[in-house]
């Protein structure tokens, strides 16, 4: 059986590809749809698309309220996390990080995952956290193509 929030979730991914990556609706309209109630739409909206780097959403409450959710592109998603990346990062929050990354190939976030847990070290467990953090913004400005001393071919 399938739980509330998952079928909220997919109805609103559903919204985004009919309407090539912008959807607005109502939460009324969607509880009704979806058969529940408007504040589990909101639920929804917080935890599975505010949260992530991949979406964007706007919303107006009361009557003649609406929401509208727009999917990001790889390259916005991944910029607004170089521009909220913390100056450390504990191993949790990187692992927190690569899950809302789901953007990105899945070897890649290995080879991610793998480079930024390596750093238990006896010269570096002091610093840890503040080189996780600067590991992977380098990394990921490199995925954008911004990083220093990059050279086209």
């Amino acid at each position: 059986m399938e739980l509330i929030s998952d079928l909220i979730e997919a109805k609103i991914l559903q919204l985004l590809d009919e309407a090539e990556g912008l959807a607005r609706f109502s939460r009324r309209d969607l509880a009704d749809e979806v058969g529940c109630a408007p504040s589990q739409v909101s639920y929804v909206l917080q935890t599975r698309f505010r949260e992530s780097p991949n979406f964007t959403v706007y919303s107006r409450r009361g009557l003649g309220g609406f929401v509208v959710v727009e999917r990001r592109g790889e390259s916005q998603a991944l910029a607004k996390v170089i521009a909220e990346m913390p100056e450390t990062l504990a191993e949790t929050e990187a692992e927190q990080l690569f899950s809302a990354l789901d953007i990105l190939d899945k070897n890649l976030l290995q080879l991610m995952r793998a480079v930024s847990c390596e750093l238990a070290s006896p010269e570096t467990r002091f610093r840890q956290h503040e080189l996780r953090a600067q590991l992977i913004g380098a990394m990921l400005k490199a995925i954008l193509g911004d990083a220093p001393n990059m050279k086209e071919d």
